[in-house]
Order: C-alpha cells, then structure tokens, then sequence
C-alpha cells in the first residue's frame, strides 16, 4: 500500500518534518492546520491508516517520515519518546539505566518507568512500558540526559543500583544484581550511596547491600559499613526473593539476612578478584 496524501495532510506533514517533530498530537494537528478538534481527529485517523502516523496513546502519535519510504513502513522507533506521552514527574530506572551505564549490554523489551502514581502498562512496537510507582521519600536520584535526541529524566548510577537491589524482579533476579554491583562498584560514590540509602529508609535494602559487598570482596568505607550495620534489625530477612528461592537457608548473624540462594550460583557470571 503507497502512503499517498492529501493537499492537507501533505501541509501537515512537510510543516511536521521542517519542524523536526517526531510526536504529533491532536492540538498540534489544529495549530499547524487552523481546524477544529474533530477535523484535527480526523485528519489523525486518515494517517494512522495511511500509516504516517503511529498511534501511541489516545490523542498522541508517532510520525513515519517521508525517509522511511512510500510503502508501508513502520517508525524509525525510539523507545524513549514515550515520555511525551507523560505529563508528571518521572525517571528511566532498572533495565533500560542499567543499559544506558553500561553495566548490561541487551536492549530490555520491557522499560520501567518510575512515576509518583500507577499507570497501565503500554505496548509499543513489541516493546512494553511499565510503570513503577514509588513513594515520595524514594523518588529521586536522577539526572536529565540526552539519548538517540531526546532529553529524559535517567536514574543516575548509584539509583540505579539501589533501586535494582530494592527491586530485584525487575532487573532479572539476584544473579543480576550481582552482576550490576561487580559492573559498578568501581565507579560508585560512596558518600551518595550513604545519602540515598538515609533517604529511602530502608533496613532491607542496606542489610542486601552490606551483604552483597562482603560477598564480593569489596571494601566498603568505613563511615558507609558503620551506617549499614546500623541498620541491622532483629526480624531476620531472606536475601533474595522468598516467591523465587523459598525462606530456607542459612542465616548470616553479620547482617540477619537467610541466604536462600545458593552461593555458588552468585559467583557464575562473575570473576571474584
């Protein structure tokens, strides 16, 4: 099927383009043409069918340039324009961060979101959106970086690892956890890592983290060690996720933590110095 156009649509389009947009909503349709809310709707449906247009949410499109062809085509796709779908504060975490510093090299099929409130999931050329809701005190830790042109809202390094270790299910498990700190310890500002985990107020958390550094071998500072250790607790805690691994396993009394994942599993992927 040729994308063909109208006089109208063609004004749309070539003013689109000039401009560099690559998200079109229904009010820019009206400014761009001086036409009303149902015309602008129309016009948007002609061109998701034309397939100009890629529908992402009710009222928000992709554009499919003219470089991509005149046949059927599908968008140059950039998973990180999902934000202009979102008006409220918000930060890239888990997967696609870790992707973004370095400490996992696949394209995640499924992004996380994190956001003050919960939204469904969107589904956008065989990528999924999801979105992760956080209370306020855990709601920061991000810096505005630029990738494939677009400004977005990234969890910096040491959030990343924090929140991957708070959340393990969405990063793939304990295994990659380790995975994520051995790739990162190196790098990590410490006197960040103590802030932010004073912030979070998460006994949990700092007990994983303690553990999981003394597992590695790496040496923790001893204002950060100190901090950590003080937020051992009496409940005892399994290390990894107790849905996944059970409750079973033996108990390490330096952070109160049951390891019931094996040890040895940890240790496959990476190189203990």
């Amino acid at each position: 099927m040729i994308r063909s156009l109208s006089s109208k649509e063609a004004r749309l389009i070539l003013q689109l383009e000039w401009d560099k947009r690559k998200f079109v909503t229904h009010k820019d349709i009206m400014a761009i043409l001086k036409c009303n809310y149902g015309s602008a709707r129309k016009i948007a449906h002609r061109l998701v069918t034309k397939r100009w247009l890629e529908r992402i949410t009710a009222g928000k499109f992709l554009l499919v340039s003219a470089d991509r062809g005149v046949e059927k085509v599908a968008p140059d796709m950039n998973p990180y324009v999902i934000i202009k779908t979102l008006n409220e504060p918000y930060y890239f975490s888990y997967r696609i961060a870790c992707l973004y510093h370095g400490l996992t090299t696949q394209m995640p099929r499924t992004i996380y979101i994190v956001l003050l409130r919960q939204r469904p999931v969107i589904e956008l050329k065989n990528i999924e959106f999801h979105f992760v809701k956080l209370l306020r005190h855990k709601f920061f830790g991000w810096n505005k970086v630029k990738v494939f042109n677009e400004e977005v809202n990234m969890a910096d390094l040491e959030k990343t690892v924090l929140d991957a270790i708070d959340r393990e299910e969405l990063v793939g498990g304990i295994e990659e956890i380790v995975r994520i700190i051995w790739r990162s310890y190196e790098r990590l500002d410490y006197k960040r890592i103590k802030e932010y985990l004073a912030r979070t107020r998460s006994n949990a958390l700092c007990r994983r983290l303690g553990f999981l550094f003394d597992f590695l071998g790496i040496k923790l500072t001893k204002d950060l060690e100190s901090f950590l250790l003080k937020c051992v607790g009496r409940n005892k805690i399994p290390l990894a996720s107790a849905a996944r691994w059970g409750k079973e396993g033996n108990l390490n009394t330096k952070w109160n933590l049951i390891i019931n994942v094996p040890c040895q599993l940890l240790k496959t992927e990476i190189e203990i110095r």
